[in-house]
């Protein structure tokens, strides 16, 4: 292939359906997919791998693509000493965890762009994140770093390559002897949860830890459960003063709804614009959970805004959602989402919208960005500003909102950011779970049609016979095998639809998925479960237990096969259960912050779920409004379910009066046939609900 040199030529890249690759698919650099062709390449060259990790829409990912990768000198530094590989780290998540590992061990730290240099048989050489195209501030730019490389390859091959190899070793050793080593939990989880997260809480702006803030969903989740469970107020502040501080953020949309990544500040005010499916997807349930346990309408607000974004922008013709919106646009970070003074006189016009926009949304000619412009975000709540104005909240709100319209109108004349128009699997299957928890609680049933047609739509592109599951859908194309994430999550979804809308054939499909995950993923005699399926391209296989952009995949998976255990009252993965459980507990106990997941597991096995066990004639009214009030309730570990339950692939019919029971905290209580009537036992048994 001629190497590119200018637009009209191109690499192997244009192949590809990622956006992601094709962004570099003109450039210089002779990239490579990863794939055979490359690998066998390098060996039979006997040349090192350049292995350049990201993904479409990170900031920095495009900042080095257009220093270096554009760059013909380096671009020819790269393709004369190096077999290049671009990788999405969004389709090859395994890939990418298992040198993310190594670039945190030899730097302490990681992030993308992740660029790692390999022998021909892939292990690691070095690894490291954004490299500035040359040496400044007394550090080595990309040119030194390749050039550095290149000789030393030259020179003594066989010591670099023993080098790495021993690396990957060490790499291997050090996660197994973590793994093995024993931990005394001599105090409950719930204590060492709320101290660690206590110790690393904000309390003047919420949030943990220092910058870049990230929203911490699961482990705000976990808080939220166990502060409902054990009644402690301290986790229930922590998590509604980092609630509300991001919904008056600018990591908020507050235009157009959604939440970016994460913020490089600590009060939650400039963020990497990026915004993620699986961001909208964790935050709105989180949202609409505390709803229901604190009674903040603004949360439902926040909920309901970024859901109408999500089926605004990323849905897609087909059904599913697409993976992200860039965090740029015409080359700057944010310019779709930054605001001045001038601008709003522009669009407003009324000079009492203008002054009121001004200051609901803090914008001031000075700003709060760069250049004088602004990010939006509020400075008080409806209630305190509706006092300092002399409205009432009503008013307010109806003000406001025609504001939040012209102004929504306006940017649409902007160029907007890029959309990444990948479906992944797994970030598309929190989403239905997102989308069943929005019906349950805002009773709005476009959300359910949405999920109901996602999950049809990903199970006819994605899953083409029995044992096969992709995890990618793009331009007409499925690729690269499912995760135990996307197992995971997906299973974790038809789970939610079938106990929206008790459908027998969400619960089927879940159990032959999960069967499967298990087969695919599982060590059964050793307690492990993996990330992936054992590949000849992975110099180890990844395990991860912990949570980290997204919820733990484990976690999620044990929360399943408990889940169908309870259905249909047998003890199919009881066994398993048992083990693995202890296993995941322990790891909990080493990281509690990332543990937000895990937690649920301990609280599972400790104190057991919360079910709701529906009887009667699913068609007579009465049962639809039980239904109905137990999905408006709140406990991080419900399960509800009809009964009798599936027998042989079948749903029994059931006659009599329609019913439900409550068992929680290991005890169990009369049956009651009235939404009052389940209220008040609610209400006894302090479990919140709408």
């Amino acid at each position: 292939m001629q190497t590119p040199s200018s637009p009209g030529l191109s690499n192997r890249l244009i192949n590809e359906t990622s956006p992601y690759l094709r962004q570099h698919a003109h450039q210089p650099v002779n990239w490579y997919p990863w794939c055979d062709e490359a690998l066998k390449r390098a060996r039979r060259e006997n040349k090192p791998i350049f292995i350049s990790i990201g993904y479409s829409a990170c900031h920095w990912c495009h900042v080095m693509a257009h220093e270096s990768f554009e760059n013909d000198a380096i671009a020819r530094l790269i393709n004369e000493n190096f077999v290049p590989i671009k990788v999405d780290r969004e389709e090859r998540p395994d890939l990418d965890a298992v040198y993310m590992n190594v670039c945190v061990a030899l730097n302490g730290s990681g992030g993308w762009p992740l660029n790692v240099f390999t022998t021909p048989d892939l292990d690691p050489i070095f690894a490291g994140t954004y490299f500035p195209p040359h040496d400044a501030y007394g550090r080595p730019g990309f040119t030194s770093l390749l050039k550095r490389i290149a000789e030393l390859w030259r020179e003594n091959p066989e010591e670099l390559r023993q080098q790495a190899r021993t690396l990957t070793q060490e790499i291997q050793r050090l996660l197994r002897v973590d793994d093995q080593k024993e931990v005394h939990s001599d105090s409950d989880a719930a204590s060492l949860l709320l101290r660690t997260a206590e110790g690393a809480f904000d309390p003047f702006h919420g949030g943990f830890g220092r910058v870049p803030k990230f929203p911490s969903d699961t482990l705000l989740a976990a808080l939220l459960g166990a502060g409902v469970r054990s009644n402690d107020p301290r986790a229930l502040d922590m998590v509604e003063k980092t609630l509300d501080a991001m919904a008056f953020g600018g990591i908020y949309d507050q235009i157009g709804g959604g939440f970016a990544r994460y913020c490089v500040d600590e009060e939650w005010t400039v963020p990497h614009f990026e915004k993620m499916l699986y961001t909208q997807a964790l935050l709105v349930p989180l949202y609409l959970d505390a709803y229901v346990v604190l009674g903040k309408v603004d949360y439902a607000r926040v909920a309901a805004q970024t859901l109408d974004w999500v089926l605004t922008d990323l849905l897609a013709p087909e059904g599913g959602f697409y993976a992200a919106q860039d965090a740029d646009s015409e080359g700057e970070e944010g310019k779709y989402y930054l605001w001045t003074s001038e601008e709003l006189k522009e669009i407003l016009e009324d000079d009492a919208d203008v002054q009121l926009a001004s200051e609901y949304f803090c914008v001031t000619p000075t700003g709060n960005f760069e250049n004088g412009k602004c990010v939006l975000r509020r400075g008080a709540s409806d209630v305190e500003f509706a006092g300092e104005w002399g409205l009432t909240i009503e008013e307010l709100r109806e003000r406001v909102e025609k504001i939040r319209q012209k102004l929504l109108s306006g940017r649409a004349r902007r160029v907007p950011p890029l959309t990444d128009d990948k479906i992944i699997l797994g970030w598309n299957a929190l989403m239905i779970s997102a989308l069943v928890r929005s019906t349950q609680v805002l009773g709005d049933t476009r959300y359910l049609d949405a999920a109901r047609r996602a999950v049809e739509f990903l199970l006819s592109a994605l899953r083409p016979s029995p044992g096969v599951l992709s995890r990618v859908y793009c331009k007409g194309r499925s690729s690269h095998r499912a995760l135990l994430e996307d197992y995971a999550y997906l299973c974790q979804a038809l789970l939610d639809l079938y106990e929206q809308t008790l459908a027998d054939e969400y619960l089927l499909r879940a159990e032959d998925l999960a069967r499967e995950a298990v087969e695919k993923f599982a060590d059964v005699e050793r307690n492990h479960v993996f990330s992936a399926e054992p590949l000849a391209d992975l110099i180890y296989r990844p395990e991860d237990a912990y949570d980290n952009a997204l919820p733990s995949a484990p976690a999620v998976l044990f929360r399943v096969l408990n889940r169908l255990d309870i259905y249909r009252e047998a003890d199919e993965w009881t066994r398993f259960l048992s083990g693995w459980g202890s296993h995941l507990e322990g790891k909990m106990w080493r990281a509690p912050l990332a543990s937000g997941s895990l937690f649920l597991v301990w609280l599972m096995r400790k104190d057991g779920p919360t079910l709701f066990t529906l009887s009667g004639d699913p068609t007579d009214s009465r049962f639809a409004q039980l239904h109905q009030a137990v999905h408006r309730t709140y406990d991080p570990l419900r399960v509800v379910r009809r009964f009798p339950m599936p027998k042989d692939r079948e749903l029994s019919q059931q006659s009599g009066e329609a019913g439900v029971t409550l068992c929680a905290r290991q005890a169990c209580f009369a049956p009651v046939s009235s939404p009052e009537k389940l209220a008040a036992l609610l209400h006894e048994q302090h479990i919140p609900f709408i």
